[in-house]
């Protein structure tokens, strides 16, 4: 199986490649402070990118980006049943970034480890995909994709499926991309 982490940063592809993540496509990652000028930065960079990824400020956006197929991967900064249900039906899976667990107080990692079991549980009672990245900013933040599933499962997912949803997203967008420039 090959494994995707879209949010490992181009300087760190050699290190991620002996890991075993696969690190050759594009990828871009959306913040923005409203949903107008989300949709803007959609606009402009969909068409060029195998990956589009989204880091929530606020609940609003949240439920926005839930609705919109545009967008692969949510990073919710609230996280609720109704995002769930509408990331579900447009085909957005919910990020999960283990570099939140990293380099925490002890109180902060038990309540963001607290946050994922409830996040996980509604995306598996809502079926809505879900997966891991590293988040990893430098190479100390890199893990094996091995490592990202035994924890997911540790924390009551299914680590086979966080991980490799990434790799099936990826190649959805790449037939995507092949028929766009066709």
């Amino acid at each position: 199986m090959t494994y995707v982490d879209p949010s490992i940063p181009e300087q760190l592809s050699r290190e991620a490649e002996e890991l075993g993540w696969m690190t050759q496509f594009s990828s871009e990652t959306l913040k923005a402070s409203d949903w107008g000028q989300l949709k803007q930065k959609l606009r402009q960079q969909r068409e060029d990118n195998h990956f589009i990824t989204v880091i929530s400020t606020d609940h609003e956006l949240d439920r926005r980006a839930s609705q919109d197929p545009r967008i692969d991967v949510l990073f919710p900064e609230e996280f609720d049943e109704t995002v769930a249900e509408q990331a579900s039906e447009n085909s957005v899976a919910v990020g999960l970034n283990f570099s939140e667990v990293l380099g925490e107080s002890r109180k902060a990692r038990v309540e963001t480890i607290s946050n994922w079991r409830d996040i996980i549980e509604i995306c598996e009672r809502k079926e809505t995909d879900y997966i891991i990245t590293t988040g990893a900013e430098n190479e100390y933040d890199l893990r094996p994709p091995e490592g990202m599933k035994a924890f997911i499962n540790s924390v009551g997912g299914d680590g086979d499926k966080a991980v490799e949803k990434a790799h099936q997203i990826l190649e959805k967008n790449r037939e995507k991309l092949k028929g766009d420039n066709a």
